[in-house]
């Protein structure tokens, strides 16, 4: 079975017993197109890490806090909240690992915002500076995904994501309140909200499968984004006959 790398999230409602895992959803989806997530923690050595990393032919990274905005150069906004810096320290280098060695990825929220920085782009910390009429939803809890209100996001008909789920609109959920706000030269924006937070963005390499959502396509049972999920699988295919022939 086609394995994928999955750091796991860090939850600390209790101070006294942390969490490290990940949302039914998450692997779902993973399950759904004959995925087997293979995960780590903060925890895990590097040795495990690395062993991971190699017999993995594909990466997945999930929702969750804040990156450190020291990561992309700047200082530290009043509503931004640094709750895993572990995952910070683990998930940028198996990020550039993946970019470098073309590994398939798909990154989903704070995924796709790690996408963005470990390329040399940089995070709006606080949406609603920005675009105060446009609601994302920062609010909500992950369970209100599900019957969230939705707004448009509008797709890029040059990109890979149109080329994948060949429609320029559709409505997403919503769960952030940071965004991406620059991409590094490896990447574009493949979709914006209509007032223009950037949604999609990815690789522009159009033979390499390497994407991020900034909504949380994993929430909804169906809809044009479980193309997106098919795709992954089939590139993850081809990556694992890749590394049997070198």
């Amino acid at each position: 079975m086609l394995k994928v790398l999955v750091p796991m999230e860090i939850h600390q409602d209790n101070p006294l017993i942390g969490i490290h895992g990940a949302r039914p959803t998450y692997i779902e989806k993973l399950i759904k197109n004959n995925l087997m997530p293979i995960f780590i923690s903060p925890l895990s050595t590097q040795k495990m890490i690395n062993e991971a990393y190699n017999m993995t032919s594909g990466v997945y990274f999930i929702g969750g806090e804040d990156w450190n905005p020291a990561l992309y150069g700047q200082k530290k906004h009043p509503k931004t909240f640094v709750g895993e810096p572990e995952r910070d320290k683990i998930e940028l280098p198996i990020l550039k690992r993946a970019l470098k060695d073309k590994k398939p990825f798909l990154g989903l929220c704070r995924g796709s915002q790690g996408l963005a920085i470990a390329t040399g782009g940089t995070l709006m910390q606080h949406v609603p500076d920005a675009f105060p009429t446009e609601n994302h939803n920062p609010n909500k809890t992950y369970d209100d995904l599900l019957t969230s209100a939705r707004h448009d996001i509008l797709i890029d008909p040059t990109s890979k994501a149109y080329k994948i789920m060949k429609i320029k609109k559709t409505k997403v959920n919503s769960y952030h309140h940071q965004a991406v706000d620059t991409v590094g030269n490896t990447l574009r924006v493949a979709a914006k909200s209509p007032a223009g937070v950037t949604e999609i963005i990815e690789h522009i390499d159009p033979n390499y499968f390497c994407m991020g959502f900034e909504c949380h396509p994993e929430a909804d049972k169906n809809g044009p984004f479980e193309k997106i999920f098919a795709e992954f699988a089939k590139e993850i295919k081809k990556y694992a006959k890749f590394k049997k022939t070198i």
